[in-house]
């Protein structure tokens, strides 16, 4: 009895690895670790020669993204209230069965020494299938399935886009119960997933404020996938960030640091083209982990995030509506090693002697995928109209622009857009501020500055203004102009105060000059007259 008692623990704690074995290829922003060691400390179980072989027996999977809590994977069922993350409709499973007899010791053992690999090996009968409701439950009964004692091969065929599958794993039905005290005819497990969550952003706040000519960054934020490389049983044969950008961007020239492509993984800046490369088809950039950057994104530690600056230039509003609203994907794939006893043999493993460091891997048929959030962006011409008290139009007028907060606070210097920093006015009394930054916070947090307009020189026979002009542009100002890219900034001066001085000129002058004579000719005469006297 010692014997098989002990025996049975042995085969127990293989039942817990086993259902421990479903882990996630890819991490989420929440829970990035690999699956931790399955629980070895198991109460002794109860004989296998007590096994009821006809019993009715259920099997039942909970299918959740991003759980939060990690379950003991003991077969029992757990709280919903405890579990955590989101139930997963849609994702198909099939168990089959093992071709042992379980209810005799010396098969169990065999069963209980098995990995998921052995057992592909030696199943029996058709896979049964099943998919995940909108609960994220599927379950397995006698009376339907015609499921009955024994271990089965459960394997998860089919997952949503951007939802990692789990590993394959043998389930025991039964189970011993947790305290050891019989048999759990109703098995649950929580087999371990994760959604591939993607964040995009603009990098800092200038990328706020940049106009036509400045570059900045687009941001995507997402994780190291989860892949088992600790211990061998998976790598990671892709990974990619793909953005395609509005047309009122483009990918910056490179010809500085701060206009190329950037990767950071954990704290290790990655180089490009030694461990990703930048390519460019139409408006669609890939920033793709070349095999020597994969090997260093597996060796990075599990909950390393993973980050991917995409520089870009402003574009000058005209062939486009100004409206930039985009996403980007995260594409990876993560496979398991076929021969464990020679991990690095695989084809597609970035680590195999065949493969060369700087190769890029062909991008998979079916990768996995997750979407970013939508980044929205404007911008608009602000078009200055200058005109006089009677609206005739005005030329020659010249303007700075700056960021404001009313026309008392310029906030900065004035603004340089694709290298000018003027703008005067036509003989239609017009100028034209091309692609400055709608300054409409879109994303829920107010407008943060206006513009203002310093006039430097003013019309001939006009007033220089004394005050910034204040213009306080938004989406929904923009799209009150025809065609929804202009804002129109009326600017009204007066005619020059000079001419309402004394004139000095003309007969007045000569009248003056006249008197002027006459006084000193006066002075003159009583001068010489006193000198007689005396």
């Amino acid at each position: 009895m010692k014997n098989n008692t002990r025996t049975l623990r042995a085969a127990t704690q293989a039942t817990v690895i086993a259902l421990a074995f479903a882990t996630a290829s890819i991490g989420a922003p929440a829970a990035f670790a690999d699956e931790p060691e399955p629980e070895t400390n198991v109460p002794a179980a109860a004989p296998v020669s007590s096994l009821d072989a006809n019993h009715d027996v259920t099997f039942t999977i909970h299918k959740r993204v991003n759980a939060d809590n990690q379950r003991k994977p003991d077969g029992t069922a757990a709280d919903e209230s405890n579990i955590g993350g989101k139930p997963i409709a849609g994702v198909e499973f099939t168990i089959q069965k093992i071709n042992k007899d379980i209810t005799k010791q010396s098969e169990f053992n065999e069963v209980a020494a098995m990995t998921p690999e052995v057992a592909a090996e030696n199943v029996t009968g058709d896979a049964i299938k099943k998919t995940t409701g909108t609960d994220g439950v599927a379950t397995w009964t006698k009376s339907v399935d015609n499921i009955g004692v024994g271990a089965y091969l459960v394997t998860e065929t089919k997952a949503p886009k951007g939802v990692s599958k789990a590993r394959p794993f043998i389930v025991f039905l039964p189970m011993t119960n947790p305290d050891g005290s019989g048999w759990n005819y109703n098995v649950v497990a929580y087999p371990k997933n994760s959604k591939i969550e993607a964040s995009k952003s603009l990098a800092d706040k200038n990328a706020e404020r940049a106009n036509a000519g400045d570059t900045f960054d687009y941001q995507i934020d997402t994780a190291r996938p989860t892949a088992d490389t600790a211990k061998k049983n998976q790598y990671i044969s892709y990974f990619a960030v793909e953005d395609t950008l509005p047309e009122e961007v483009v990918l910056a020239d490179g010809t500085t640091a701060e206009k190329k492509v950037r990767v950071t993984v954990g704290d290790t800046d990655y180089t490009i083209d030694d461990d990703f490369k930048v390519q460019k088809e139409g408006a669609k950039v890939t920033v793709v982990f070349t095999n020597a950057g994969l090997k260093k994104l597996m060796a990075a530690a599990p909950d390393s995030k993973v980050k991917v600056l995409i520089p870009v230039t402003v574009q000058k509003v005209g062939a486009t509506d100004g409206k930039a609203f985009n996403t980007a994907s995260v594409v990876f794939d993560v496979k398991d090693i076929t021969d464990p006893a020679n991990p690095d043999s695989d084809d597609d493993n970035p680590k195999n002697p065949g493969k060369d460091d700087g190769d890029v891997p062909t991008k998979p048929e079916d990768p996995g995928t997750g979407t970013t959030n939508e980044v929205p962006a404007r911008w608009a011409n602000l078009v200055i109209k200058k005109v006089g008290e009677d609206d005739k139009v005005l030329p020659g007028a010249t303007f700075n622009v700056y960021r404001c907060t009313d026309a008392s606070s310029l906030i900065g210097e004035k603004l340089t857009i694709d290298g000018k920093d003027a703008w005067t006015t036509n003989d239609q009394g017009v100028a034209t501020v091309e692609s400055v930054r709608v300054p409409d916070n879109q994303e829920g947090g107010g407008v943060d500055f206006k513009y203002c307009l310093v006039e430097t020189q003013a019309p001939e026979g006009y007033e220089l203004l004394v005050n910034p002009v204040v213009v306080e542009m938004t989406a929904t100002s923009v799209d009150k102009d025809e065609d929804k890219t202009s804002q129109e900034a009326e600017v009204v001066n007066l005619k020059s105060t000079s001419s309402k001085l004394p004139s000095t000129g003309g007969a007045g002058v000569g009248l003056l000059m006249a008197l002027g004579a006459s006084i000193l000719g006066l002075g003159a005469f009583a001068a010489k007259r006193a000198s007689r006297k005396s």
